[in-house]
């Protein structure tokens, strides 16, 4: 296999993941439906999954019909642009906030910045890397506001690189 069919395999294959994403979600708004939300536990406990998780993917496919779904779009900016919704307080709906942040091209970083106030706990972004010189495993937490920041291996000092709204570069 080539080298260009591998990557045409990796793409297929994240494409898979996504409308797996939203199989899985809808299932789990059905049965928070059909059975109320007291079996978001159970959901989680059988699938070895944390309840929020469970609860946060069960909202997204309830919020987001199939026209709302795009193959493309990664399963975590509907997460962050269902909670900005409810953030805002009724200001704008999550499927008109999903079409702003796609016009406007936002990542999931940037939605997680919206409609929050001065009390609110400011988002992290993670960078997870492994130094390449001495083979420490890195990992940091910033501030959302301090993306772009520059790491390095605490024990070499080699520039391992930046923070960016992936979580790293």
């Amino acid at each position: 296999m080539t080298y260009e069919e591998r990557l045409q395999q990796l793409t297929e294959l994240e494409l898979a993941g996504r409308a797996t994403d939203w199989s899985r979600a809808d299932a789990w708004a059905g049965m928070v439906r059909d059975f109320g939300r007291k079996c978001l536990s159970d959901i989680a406990s059988t699938l070895g999954k944390s309840t929020e998780y469970v609860r946060q993917h069960a909202i997204v496919a309830a919020t987001f019909s199939g026209e709302h779904r795009h193959p493309d779009v990664d399963f975590s900016l509907y997460r962050e642009v269902a909670q900005a919704a409810k953030r805002s307080k009724c200001e704008t709906t999550a499927v008109d906030l999903l079409r702003h942040v796609l016009d406007e091209g936002m990542s999931a970083a940037e939605v997680k910045l919206l409609y929050r106030s001065a009390e609110d706990k400011p988002p992290v972004l993670r960078f997870a890397d492994r130094c390449p010189d001495c083979s420490t495993r890195v990992i940091v937490y910033v501030v959302a506001e301090r993306n772009g920041q520059v790491i390095e291996c605490p024990v070499c000092g080699l520039t391992l690189g930046r923070v960016d709204d992936n979580g790293q570069h």
